[in-house]
C-alpha cells in the first residue's frame, strides 16, 4: 500500500519514488518549496505539515498568505526558515533527494 502512495506522490511532485517514500515515512523531509507545494496539493495546514503541531485541516486564509510570503523569499532565506522549523521538530535538515 505504501508503495502505491509513494508512486502517486512521486508522479505528482516530479520526484523519484524513493524520495516520495522517504517523505511519507518521515525518513527525510522535503525542502521548503516542496513542503509548500505538498501542503497546497494535500490541502492541509502548512504548520501541521512542517511542525506536526495542530490539526491537519485545510489551509486557512492566513496560512495561504504566509505561503505566498514565503514564495517571495530568496532560496537562501527559504532554506533558513526551513532550518528553523527543523530545529523545533528536533530533526535533521531537509533533503529533497533526487528528482525523477
Amino acid at each position: 500500500m505504501q508503495k502505491g502512495r509513494a508512486d502517486r506522490l512521486a508522479h505528482e511532485m516530479r520526484v523519484s519514488a524513493k524520495t516520495a517514500s522517504n517523505w511519507l515515512t518521515g525518513a527525510k523531509l522535503p525542502q521548503l518549496d516542496r513542503m509548500i507545494e505538498l501542503a497546497e496539493r494535500l490541502q492541509v495546514s502548512f504548520d501541521w505539515l512542517a511542525t506536526g503541531r495542530g490539526q491537519p485541516g485545510v489551509l486557512t486564509r492566513e496560512e495561504r498568505e504566509h505561503i505566498e510570503e514565503l514564495r517571495g523569499l530568496t532560496e537562501k532565506d527559504r532554506e533558513n526558515v526551513l532550518k528553523i522549523t527543523h530545529v523545533f521538530r528536533g530533526q535533521a535538515g531537509p533533503d529533497d533527494g533526487d528528482v525523477a
